[in-house]
């Protein structure tokens, strides 16, 4: 009987992305794809499946504008509902992980999403990383929440690496993964 339930389960899951996938399909200027393999999360006898939706942009006018969205279901125990997170911008997502912290500097489990955009103008050639810090909470249910008013370092927000045009020197983004943002988040360096 396990196995059906299972079996129901991730057939259900599918369901749910597919429906994500069509959310905007009734817009002419976006749908979605996915933008990097679902993740779960668990805690305490709970789970929730992270989803990374990509816009498929039909009008590159809008380079400026969010490229993705997050969002997660409570897998364990099974709820039908797509929660939205917050959205992603960037050409690609680099790397997601879990971040379980230190209980003096940061309590409590985080996912980290770090997302990869090429740059090019007349100063700065090469890619930017940018992290957003997700916090899964555990009140009643699993959750994974962003808050814009919990500002994470400057360092994690904006990190280059490629060739400063105007110098001709490398620059080599420290925080582009997750030993060095972990290592960075334990030790603030």
């Amino acid at each position: 009987m396990k196995k059906y339930f299972t079996a129901f389960k991730y057939a259900a899951l599918m369901v749910l992305m597919l429906q994500a996938k069509l959310v905007n399909a009734d817009n002419e200027t976006k749908n979605h794809r996915q933008f990097h393999p679902p993740v779960n999360i668990q805690e305490n006898g709970y789970s929730i499946t992270a989803l990374f939706l990509r816009y498929q942009q039909k009008d590159s006018r809008e380079s400026a504008a969010a490229t993705g969205e997050i969002h997660y279901i409570q897998t364990e125990p099974f709820l039908p509902e797509l929660n939205y997170v917050w959205k992603t911008n960037g050409d690609e997502i680099a790397s997601v992980f879990l971040y379980g912290g230190h209980p003096e500097n940061r309590p409590g489990k985080s996912l980290f999403v770090i997302t990869k955009s090429s740059i090019e103008n007349d100063s700065f050639k090469g890619s930017v990383y940018s992290a957003l810090e997700l916090p899964v909470i555990l009140q009643g249910r699993l959750a994974l929440e962003f808050f814009p008013g919990d500002p994470l370092d400057e360092a994690l927000k904006t990190c280059y690496e490629g060739i400063d045009l105007d110098t001709g020197q490398a620059v080599t983004c420290l925080y582009k993964d997750e030993a060095s943002i972990a290592r960075f988040l334990n030790t603030g360096r």
